[in-house]
């Protein structure tokens, strides 16, 4: 049995779909929704959906993603005494099967703290950032250029050659993944000074220097609807990037230790790929 943990923030709509249907499955002991502090009536219609299984509780503050999450994380290891969580998006849609062959993995494999299945499209395709390897410092420095985000080098590009039933990875996306709750709070956690994005590099950097290992199951497979949550929050790309941009630049310098000059450096890309990012903008505004 595993407990789900599902993140809301005036997203209550897509919250309802996934209890909806998730609800009815047999390996999972409790669904726990943290609202984020909404600020539309998002916990009054998730209200009418709560059970004995499903369960809603609402965060001391709007810290962000990490925030909220790492708050769902300690309320179910503290009261349920969880010892598998799946972390999700709302936005997802992930069969009971694959659930349950991500908690057979860990249960068999002791060695790793985190397990996550291929990430598809709405149209089914396999999406290349299901996993990634740790970029190094000056990569993900140059990572803030609107060019480099193109580029797919911290990717591995042969996992749908693979033949092997799962791969060890440095990190998975943060869409959805299963964790060994009891190592994700001795040794992970979310970095609650980030807002938002960024959160897989940094567990994935923790994940890596106190040996914990991560799998993505290459045979099994969820539907993620990028973005959906975010971009009801977050209306505009600019407002998005400067977001990124300023994560980017925390994790730069806390997790990576940029010096004086790297981290000028970096700024500076910063800065240019919201001027770019206005620009579009505009352009695109022009065409309408």
């Amino acid at each position: 049995m595993i407990d789900i943990l599902v993140l809301n923030y005036n997203d209550s709509d897509t919250v309802i779909k996934y209890i909806e249907k998730v609800k009815s499955y047999k390996n999972v002991r409790k669904l726990l929704v943290v609202d984020n502090c909404s600020k539309d009536n998002s916990v009054e219609k998730i209200k009418e959906y709560t059970s004995d299984k499903i369960e809603l509780i609402i965060s001391d503050k709007n810290g962000g993603y990490g925030y909220g999450n790492n708050y769902g994380i300690r309320y179910l290891v503290d009261k349920y005494d969880s010892e598998y969580i799946l972390l999700s998006n709302p936005d997802i849609i992930v069969d009971e099967q694959t659930i349950e062959k991500m908690e057979i993995f860990l249960r068999k494999n002791d060695d790793y703290a985190i397990v996550a299945p291929y990430m598809l499209d709405i149209n089914g395709k396999k999406q290349f950032n299901t996993a990634f390897k740790l970029p190094s410092k000056m990569e993900y420095i140059i990572s803030l250029g609107l060019l480099a985000k193109k580029i797919k080098t911290f990717y591995y590009n042969d996992l749908e050659k693979e033949k092997n039933v799962y791969k060890q990875v440095d990190a998975v996306s943060g869409s959805m993944f299963l964790m060994d709750s009891k190592k994700m709070i001795k040794f992970g956690m979310y970095d609650e000074k980030i807002f938002l994005y960024c959160e897989e590099v940094v567990l994935g950097i923790k994940m890596k220097e106190n040996k914990q290992k991560i799998a993505l199951l290459l045979q099994e497979s969820f539907i993620h609807n990028h973005s959906v949550s975010i971009s009801k929050t977050y209306k505009s790309e600019l407002s998005k990037n400067k977001l990124l941009v300023k994560s980017k630049l925390y994790v730069i310098k806390k997790y990576y230790k940029a010096n004086i000059i790297e981290y000028f450096f970096a700024n500076i890309l910063g800065k240019i790929s919201n001027i770019e990012i206005f620009i579009l903008g505009i352009l695109r505004w022009k065409k309408r």
